[in-house]
């Protein structure tokens, strides 16, 4: 699935992520811009999941007032459409998503980072906003996190956000994972195209393009050093802070 990695420090919010869109035998089919921005409510989200999913999730997002309505009400209102099925999109293969969401909150003068799913991970209540300062998916153990200077001893090192995200993102793109989240799916290396960051501040957000890899549309991504694919795949999204 997806690579989607956040950083809300106050003044400023980061969501990074990569552009390769693929079949659920992970072969590439396209590369798309995964990031949603919503500039009138100052926020951007990501999924994880089947990418019909963005569509559902702007047009009920898009239609609140504020940053600060969609973290009060939209966990309710984002439940009750997966329940009327509009998140079940004909021919799609997965309808489950991880939806990833940096904003600037105008009541709180801070930028914020949310996770929200429709499944429940590491006994999360699905559908429920939760704030978060760090947020990386799929997870990096702890070995990982170390030697990309993002965990020191048991603390993390948020110091250098815009590095430490492209650094992450570098490592899941060379960890294997299931292609869909139901107990069936296949693994395959899944984190290709480009990583895409995105800053939110109170004066606005920008994307810039930080890194490309050379991966192509008809191909499984093989990244360079990569070993052998596993039997199993890594958990999928680390509740860090």
């Amino acid at each position: 699935m997806t690579a989607i990695n956040a950083i809300a420090l106050g003044a400023r919010g980061r969501l990074i992520t990569d552009t390769a869109a693929y079949d659920r035998h992970g072969v590439v089919t396209a590369f798309v811009n995964k990031t949603v921005v919503v500039p009138h409510l100052g926020m951007v989200f990501a999924t994880r999941g089947a990418l019909a999913t963005r569509r559902t999730l702007s047009e009920e997002l898009e239609a609140f007032a504020s940053f600060d309505a969609v973290i009060a009400e939209g966990g309710e209102v984002l439940r009750e459409a997966y329940q009327a099925g509009a998140f079940a999109f004909a021919g799609a293969w997965e309808d489950n998503f991880d939806l990833i969401m940096v904003g600037w909150s105008p009541s709180r003068r801070q930028a914020e980072a949310y996770t929200l799913s429709s499944l429940s991970h590491g006994g999360s209540t699905p559908f429920a906003f939760r704030q978060l300062s760090l947020i990386l998916a799929p997870d990096l153990d702890d070995s990982a996190m170390r030697r990309i200077g993002l965990k020191v001893g048991r603390s993390f090192d948020t110091s250098r956000p815009a590095h430490t995200l492209l650094e992450a993102i570098e490592l899941q793109r060379r960890t294997p994972g299931p292609v869909g989240s139901g107990s069936a799916a296949e693994t395959a290396y899944v984190v290709g195209g480009a990583a895409v960051l995105t800053e939110v501040s109170e004066a606005g957000i920008a994307q810039r393009i930080v890194k490309r890899w050379p991966d192509e549309v008809g191909r499984r991504i093989e990244p360079e050093g990569a070993g052998p694919l596993p039997q199993r795949s890594p958990p999928q999204l680390r509740i860090v802070a």
